[in-house]
């Protein structure tokens, strides 16, 4: 589950970051950053995988109605919808 998963990357990240933190690494962290958000996004995107599911997600999320159906109905894939999502 997504909780699971969670727990799990911040237990990792937690001990990444206290090593690395003696080191000027902000720009690296923020990127890292950036990219964990995307993944998790791509997670979740995988997890729904009927359109339907798709667009009811989107829309708890509070995504405008005509812009669910546009991604849920898009043929690319996880990795490049978890950008725009």
């Amino acid at each position: 589950s997504m909780e699971e998963r969670i727990t799990r990357l911040n237990r990792y990240l937690m001990g990444w970051i206290g090593y690395f933190r003696i080191a000027s690494a902000k720009s690296h962290c923020e990127r890292f950053d950036q990219w964990i958000r995307r993944r998790l996004r791509m997670c979740l995107w995988k997890q729904w995988k009927r359109v339907r599911t798709r667009i009811r997600e989107l829309r708890a999320l509070g995504v405008p109605e005509w812009a669910c159906y546009v991604m849920a109905n898009s043929r690319r894939g996880a990795w490049e919808m978890s950008r725009n999502t």
